[in-house]
This record gives structure tokens, sequence and C-alpha cells, in this order.
């Protein structure tokens, strides 16, 4: 699937067109590679740039082990 179509061209510039609530991207992903939305999600994150994936899942990690003092933090700020 590599190159650059006139059909798959027209197809991306299609779903970029289209409203982002629509999560066109995400779900031709997720028809076309089996997976639910969520993992067809982090199959495209994965896929285009596996540096930014790996923040990701650092950031939440982070989050995720300081989950107690995170909600302390938001709780004072009301």
């Amino acid at each position: 699937m590599s190159g650059g179509s006139g059909a798959c061209g027209l197809a991306g510039s299609t779903s970029r067109a289209l409203p982002a609530s629509w999560q066109v991207p995400e779900r031709v992903a997720s028809a076309a590679h089996g997976r639910d939305r969520w993992a067809a999600v982090v199959w495209l994150i994965r896929g285009a740039d596996e540096a930014v994936w790996r923040r990701f899942r650092l950031g939440e990690d982070l989050v995720l082990r300081n989950s107690d003092v995170i909600g302390e933090c938001c709780k004072r700020a009301r």
C-alpha cells in the first residue's frame, strides 16, 4: 500500500474536509484492520511516530503512578 494513488489521495483529502468529530480516519483504520476504534487509533499513532507513542505512554504511566496526588491537587485547586 505504498505510493500515492489518486483514490487514496482523494480519500485522505475528503476525510480531512469532514468534521473531526466524525472521526473518519479512526473509523477507516478500525474497519480496515478489524480493530475497535481505540486499538485503531493506537495503531495509527504508533505507525506515524513511535517516539510520540512512547511519550504518550510515559505520560500515562506518570499520571497513573501519581493519581492520588493529582486528585488531591485538583481538589485544592477548586
